[in-house]
């Protein structure tokens, strides 16, 4: 029940957000339904939509979460497994062995990074992220059947310390095609 209100939600979100997100104007479209890993009930879903442009927007829900921010990244390899571990690294398609900002130049850091996802004292979280560093299509920069992962901590968008501080998995969905 709560993964149909929560779809529903983003669904609404999705289609109120711009004309971009209309299924009849040949846009990607993914998702990846996220559930608590390393002991957390979170639970959430998060919505992928290439526009005609080839940017990228991701949308992030979230139920049961811990309040606050948290680090919010695409992870190399689509596995859930060992409490979100064996998703590995973030995506770096482009070996830039950095962590940044996702609104800092493309190739200048991980193409997984995405925006901190908040999470009010209610417990549900949102998070968005409009991005040119990766695709829905099939190619090296497609990030279909990789994973997302939400983080314990908010993610500073430095090397200092790793990966911005987000610290532990929380969180863990693959990346699926629509």
């Amino acid at each position: 029940m709560r993964k149909t209100i929560i779809i529903a939600a983003l669904l609404a979100l999705v289609a109120g957000a711009a004309t971009v997100y209309a299924r009849n104007d040949g846009a990607e479209h993914a998702h990846a339904d996220i559930e608590g890993v390393g002991g957390s009930t979170l639970e959430g879903i998060a919505r992928f939509v290439e526009d005609a442009n080839g940017k990228v927007h991701v949308i992030v829900r979230l139920e049961n979460a811990p309040p606050g921010l948290h680090g919010t990244h695409v992870h190399a390899i689509g596995d859930c497994g060992n409490n979100g571990l064996s998703a590995g690294p973030h995506y770096d398609p482009d070996g830039s062995a950095s962590h940044g900002n996702p609104s800092d130049p493309v190739g200048s850091h991980h193409a997984g990074d995405l925006y901190n996802t908040q999470v009010n004292v209610a417990e549900n979280g949102h998070g968005t992220t409009m991005t040119l560093a990766f695709t829905l299509s099939t190619g090296i920069r497609s990030v279909i059947a990789r994973s997302i992962i939400i983080h314990a901590n908010q993610d500073n968008y430095t090397n200092t310390p790793v990966n911005g501080g987000s610290a532990g998995r929380i969180g863990c969905g693959v990346i699926e095609e629509d």
